[in-house]
């Protein structure tokens, strides 16, 4: 069980739950899945994301289906709270510049590297930044 097996870790290892809020106090969790080896030690299988869709403003809900999830490659999910339009800028970018090493190299991005052109996508804003909170 996903449940069991994480809190049997977590008094191992206390933050192994990350979670993003923005200013609206909306959640996305990122849970990663655990197993326990015989030696005690606990390590990440997979992560489990979860997001809601629902975009607000003040107490004004505008729509229920705008996801903060996205598909960056076949093990990597980009997570964005914060500014919508920002959110949405940021994604594009990002699936533009993962196409295009796609193309470039015959293979899809790792997680690490997408991770570090999203690091290095934000760096290169911070004069006008992208306001938006992310998990890959």
């Amino acid at each position: 069980n996903l449940f069991e097996t994480h809190s049997r870790c977590l008094t191992r290892e206390p933050h192994t739950l990350t979670q993003l809020t923005n200013t609206n106090k909306n959640v996305i969790p990122a849970l990663p899945r655990q197993r326990r080896h015989r030696t005690g030690n606990c390590r990440a299988n997979y992560c489990v994301v979860a997001a809601d869709t629902r975009l607000s403003t003040g107490y004004s809900i505008l729509t229920r289906k705008s996801s903060k999830l996205i598909t960056l490659g076949p093990k990597t999910v980009l997570a964005s709270a914060g500014m919508q339009s920002d959110a949405i800028m940021l994604r594009k970018v990002l699936r533009m510049k993962s196409v295009t090493y796609e193309h470039e190299h015959g293979k899809p991005m790792g997680t690490t590297a997408l991770g570090q052109l999203l690091a290095h996508t934000l760096y290169g804003r911070r004069f006008f930044p992208y306001y938006t909170f992310n998990i890959v």
